[in-house]
């Protein structure tokens, strides 16, 4: 574990925002009485939910060039290699004792979820971190058509195991495209005047759109087997709330406090609230009535913002 100082306020708040959603939503889920419209959405539907996974990786590739910049200045590139690596199998090995914990005791399981997502995405992305930002972003777009393709063969797919969910390991080809995409708004920040940062990112975000809008015609929204125009769709929401968050510090506008408290920590955050959602369906059962489901959900974040305050008022920040 690392203490880090230097911070990018924007990323911070993009994060918190992330944290934030995860918490309203993780509230609510794993009860059976829980509206549709706050949990994940259907094949061929898309709910705010869904977005969640897609922020928590866009903010990974937008800090991954830094974190690694650091990392070879201060240790070398063989040093920063092996971290990488020991880095993404420690969040795969975090999601693993999760969801067992999750589970509780004498009911193992194996499900393919998000820290185990981002955790592979870190490893496989690594090696392309060095290309220069468009031949970045053309790989990302390139492994998600790849992806696609792949989802066209239905025993090709299955063979694959897209029936685990966020559509199992094999379909980092599609996920890594978000971290690979960001990564370059990363570097863009860091080597561009900020008029042409600025206009680079918003040609880029208008790409996506079209991109987006045009896969929405020959490809089912589906979280569960990361079809392209989920992914699409998901940049394009990604790209409008950062460029918000950037636009505020661009003008100096002061960051939200809850929003950059709880972005400092995210995988702390992101870790106790799977756990603290799995006790709050152990106590008062996953049958609750409806009106009570509210103030059940309402206790789990009021915990969970206080944790992440009471880390960032102690000056806790905790990173892989």
């Amino acid at each position: 574990m690392t203490m880090k100082q230097s911070r990018w306020a924007a990323l911070d708040e993009f994060r918190g925002f992330a944290v934030l959603l995860l918490i309203i939503f993780n509230g609510f889920y794993g009860f059976t009485l829980t509206p549709g419209w706050l949990d994940h959405a259907p094949a061929g539907h898309y709910h705010i939910a869904d977005l969640i996974a897609p922020l928590f990786l866009f903010a990974v590739g937008l800090a991954y060039p830094l974190s690694l910049r650091k990392r070879r200045e201060r240790d070398g590139r063989t040093a920063a290699a092996i971290h990488a690596i020991r880095r993404g199998v420690t969040l795969i090995a975090f999601g693993a004792v999760g969801d067992c914990l999750i589970a509780g005791p004498g009911h193992p399981v194996f499900n393919w979820g998000t820290l185990e997502m981002i955790g592979l995405c870190c490893i496989a992305a690594f090696p392309m971190l060095d290309w220069k930002p468009i031949y970045r972003i053309l790989a990302g777009i390139g492994s998600l058509v790849v992806w696609q393709n792949i989802l066209g063969f239905p025993h090709l797919a299955s063979s694959l195991g897209v029936h685990y969910d966020m559509g199992g390991p094999c379909a980092v080809l599609s996920w890594m495209s978000i971290v690979l995409i960001a990564s370059a708004v990363c570097d863009w920040r860091s080597t561009c005047a900020p008029a042409r940062y600025v206009l680079r990112v918003l040609v880029t975000a208008a790409a996506i759109a079209v991109l987006a809008w045009d896969a929405l015609h020959f490809a089912v929204v589906s979280k569960y087997s990361v079809s392209s125009s989920y992914i699409l769709v998901s940049l394009a929401g990604c790209f409008a709330f950062f460029f918000l968050f950037s636009l505020k510090e661009g003008f100096a506008v002061r960051p939200v406090a809850l929003l950059n408290s709880l972005g400092k920590n995210a995988l702390v955050l992101y870790m106790v609230s799977g756990i603290l959602n799995k006790l709050a369906t152990s106590a008062v059962g996953s049958s609750v009535p409806l009106i009570l489901l509210p103030v059940v959900a309402l206790i789990q974040a009021c915990i969970m913002i206080a944790l992440g305050l009471s880390m960032d008022r102690k000056k806790i920040i905790i990173a892989l």
